[in-house]
């Protein structure tokens, strides 16, 4: 582990993934309506905290050891569900994949 921690990287994580849960709660009906207003507040509250520290996650990332990366992957793991099991798994190794990407492309633009 770096200077940096994965705080900011798992708030924005956390953003993206109660974001998506509301979304495909609200669209179980084929539509979003004023009645899916309250699957979407919970992404909303956590927005700020995202955006907050947006601007420190590629250093973290370019920071990253295996454990963090672990760890982020089982954070999305644990909140990531998808009807297709067989494209879940595949989103969910594409987000180690990702991970390495942006740890790469940290280390290079230092």
């Amino acid at each position: 582990m770096g200077i940096h921690s994965i705080k900011e990287t798992k708030d924005a994580m956390e953003f993206l993934l109660a974001l998506h849960n509301g979304v495909q709660v609200s669209m179980e009906d084929g539509k979003i309506n004023f009645f899916d207003l309250p699957n979407l507040v919970k992404p909303m509250l956590k927005l700020s905290a995202a955006m907050e520290g947006m601007k420190s996650i590629p250093a973290e990332l370019s920071e990253l050891d295996a454990d963090e990366v672990a760890e982020i992957k089982e954070m999305f793991k644990s909140q990531f569900d998808l009807a297709d099991d067989v494209l879940e798994a595949k989103i969910e190794e594409g987000l180690g994949a990702l991970l390495m990407l942006g740890k790469f492309l940290g280390e290079v633009v230092k």
